[in-house]
């Protein structure tokens, strides 16, 4: 028989009124979390220590990096202001060309007008692609910080878990899940993990964002390379 039939019978049975009084006395449920453990799972000293260190490396690389892309995110934009003045130095003198009827100018002058707009094209999803790779190591940076502090939590209910244990053992009277500096520090370390998890999210999003601005900045590359042949 199928486990979808084996089932049938005992939905029946749930069914029934006069069979909840049974079952209700038949029920057995496991006892209240005596510890955190029930909730944060417990991790080596080690593993933390690990994590924290990696956290905090990763968050000083990317702070780095965000200090760099912020002055590159700068350059990009003088480049196409720089351009832009170019092209308007070029549509000025296609123009006198043009009146003066001087067709080989007028022709080249056009094409080189082609040119610097798609090269200023290219350099405005440069632009772009740059604001992007900075907003990433800043989530990057954020991202790593929020998981240093959560790993830090973790230590501090690890540790603060521990003397509550040896205190108990001592004088038998709170359990761990009633001591109430055990509860706030667990639910300080889920809070953290939460909003670390959060960062996370928002750094992917940040880094699918990045890699679109990178395809359309290599499409504006592309679209250069055309107007030069």
């Amino acid at each position: 028989m199928s486990p979808r039939f084996r089932q049938v019978p005992l939905l029946l049975a749930l069914l029934a009124p006069s069979a909840a009084p049974a079952l209700a006395a038949q029920a057995t449920w496991p006892p209240l979390p005596e510890t955190t453990a029930a909730v944060v799972e417990a991790r080596s000293q080690d593993v933390l220590r690990r994590e924290r260190e990696e956290a905090a490396v990763t968050e000083q690389v990317a702070a780095d990096s965000a200090s760099q892309l912020r002055g590159e995110v700068s350059r990009a934009r003088a480049r196409i202001q720089i351009h832009r003045s170019e092209l308007e130095t070029l549509k000025r003198r296609l123009e006198l060309a043009k009146r003066e009827k001087r067709e080989t100018d007028r022709a080249e002058l056009d094409g080189a007008r082609r040119q610097k707009e798609a090269e200023i094209r290219m350099l405005d999803r440069i632009h772009l692609l740059r604001e992007a790779q900075f907003r990433v190591a800043e989530q990057r940076r954020d991202a790593a910080r929020s998981w240093r502090r959560a790993v830090e939590a973790e230590q501090t209910l690890e540790a603060r878990s521990a003397t509550r244990a040896a205190d108990r053992a001592r004088t038998d009277t709170l359990s761990l899940a009633d001591d109430p500096e055990v509860r706030r520090s667990a639910r300080r370390l889920l809070e953290l993990r939460r909003d670390a998890l959060g960062d996370r999210r928002d750094l992917a999003e940040r880094e699918r964002v990045m890699s679109q601005r990178a395809l359309e900045a290599l499409d504006a590359q592309s679209a250069v390379m055309a107007v030069k042949r």
